[in-house]
């Protein structure tokens, strides 16, 4: 059987090399336009937007991480104004993907988010689920919106996906009006961001079973 600490190395070997990523305080050195040293690639087009069912099917049929990755956040897409998706490792977040007007998509590989510092993120993590709310003031938040090109939301909700009692992933949500979500959605975001590291188990599970069985 495997262990959380198993399928966290697993996915902490299985990651890409590290972004270009910009410290808390700092903007990223390179821009989206023009050419040369620095400069940042196009940001990816944004997922289909999923259905909870739709969703959740997607990820339980992923091959890939990546797979998991756009159904999830395909779905929070279709909750929020715009999406974002962290990767944690060694409790730091790092950028991974993300979509939504009024932010800056071509920056968000280079978010660094410390989860030992105060910011929604840590709260999420310590409550082992979700923060909702409005960004409260912390240099953390500061930074995040001065890399992404954006005025801090009037609602935003982060949901942080496990293994076992470690971090894998921090969905982060904004809404431009101060509505939050209802009790139920919050629910469902919870379930959506459970069956991601579900998949995660699986695929990191048949990967290592396959691994096994060629050695």
């Amino acid at each position: 059987e495997l262990d959380a600490a198993d399928l966290v190395e697993e996915l902490d070997a299985d990651d890409a090399d590290g972004a270009d990523v910009a410290e808390p305080g700092e903007t990223p050195s390179g821009e989206a336009s023009g050419g040369g040293r620095g400069a940042r690639p196009e940001a990816a087009p944004a997922p289909p937007i999923l259905e909870r069912a739709d969703a959740l099917a997607a990820m339980s049929d992923a091959s890939s991480r990546e797979e998991v990755a756009d159904a999830l956040v395909g779905y929070a897409l279709g909750c929020f104004d715009a999406a974002l998706l962290l990767m944690v490792r060694d409790n730091m977040a790092f950028g991974w993907k993300g979509h939504g007007p009024g932010i800056d998509t071509s920056r968000i590989d280079a978010l660094l988010i410390p989860l030992e510092a105060p910011s929604m993120f840590q709260v999420a993590v310590y409550n082992q689920g979700v923060f909702r709310g409005r960004p409260f003031p912390a240099t953390l938040h500061n930074y995040l919106y001065k890399v992404l090109n954006a005025e801090p939301p009037p609602f935003a909700v982060v949901a942080a996906s496990f293994i076992g009692h470690r971090p894998v992933n921090l969905l982060y949500g904004q809404l431009d009006a101060a509505e939050p979500l209802s009790d139920s959605a919050l629910g469902e975001l919870d379930e959506v961001s459970r069956a991601a590291s579900d998949a995660y188990v699986r695929l990191i599970a048949a990967s290592k079973r396959a691994s096994s069985e060629g050695s």
